[in-house]
């Protein structure tokens, strides 16, 4: 069940201050950005977060993540509107409606565990013969 709730704008800095403290590379991110002039488009395939942040100077609503090549930096210039998804587990997706209609949807979730490498088994289990 999702219990979407508007973020008052006035609130947007220390949240997301406090959610990136809480949260950062515990979660991995999704980001997909919707517009009739630009349809759907997928801007970050699930990579490690590292913040999220609004600067009310700039008026741009970031979000950090990294990946082997460096750090990605996704702005959301002129956001309108901030909506988050309070599932059951936590913090679960977050929208921004930017000033030219697109809305921007991020969603957090927990890093896949991935089995140990196949080299700690072939370690631990020597093969039988060797010829």
């Amino acid at each position: 069940m999702t219990n979407y709730y508007q973020l008052p704008k006035t609130r947007w800095t220390a949240f997301f201050d406090d959610l990136t403290s809480a949260l950062k590379d515990r979660k991995q991110v999704h980001i997909e950005v919707a517009g009739l002039k630009i349809g759907l488009q997928v801007a970050v395939e699930h990579l490690p977060l590292s913040g999220l942040t609004y600067d009310h100077k700039n008026d741009t609503f970031y979000v950090y993540t990294s990946n082997s090549h460096g750090n990605l930096n996704h702005a959301i210039a002129s956001p309108r509107e901030i909506w988050v998804d309070m599932a059951s587990s936590g913090l679960s997706r977050i929208v921004v409606k930017d000033a030219d209609g697109q809305q921007q949807f991020i969603r957090l979730r927990d890093p896949i565990a991935l089995p140990r490498p196949i080299q700690e088994d072939l370690r631990r289990f020597p093969s039988e013969s060797r010829k």
